[in-house]
């Protein structure tokens, strides 16, 4: 699983509206940048990761940059009597957020509002699923 968590090559099967990779720095492991270009609707919009850890085969977290939104990403993989089991973490902080919370229609309390880009992520991690599957004989659940 983790062989296809880092293959770059196929990020494009699961990650939603990638259409362009650019790798600078390291070759594998901590510090290794990617410029991503994603195709949000008409746009192509620029993104700009980097690896925050590595310890192979276990986790990988990265730090993202698009539009002024920091991105961080993390997927820890651990060992399960039936396989690998994989947790995918996705933290957004957005600038101004503090404001939005003090002035949410529902109070800080209120009813969670789901981002949109959640939607989107459980697009990805589902593509990720079936592209797992499509690289091993036994099912990923």
């Amino acid at each position: 699983m983790w062989a296809c968590l880092v293959d770059l090559g196929a990020l494009a099967k699961w990650i939603e509206g990638l259409v362009g990779v650019d790798r600078f720095g390291e070759e594998r492991g901590v510090g290794l940048r990617l410029e991503l270009t994603v195709q949000q609707g008409t746009r192509r919009v620029p993104v700009t990761c980097e690896v925050t850890a590595w310890s192979e085969p276990r986790l990988l977290a990265l730090e993202g940059r698009e539009r002024g939104v920091l991105l961080f990403h993390r997927a820890v993989l651990r060992a399960h009597e039936e396989g690998t089991l994989v947790r995918f973490e996705i933290e957004q902080n957005e600038p101004g957020i503090l404001a939005e919370l003090l002035t949410r229609r529902h109070g800080l309390l209120g009813e969670p509002v789901e981002p949109p880009i959640a939607k989107v992520y459980e697009r990805c991690i589902e593509s990720f699923r079936k592209h797992v599957e499509a690289q091993t004989a036994a099912a990923y659940r």
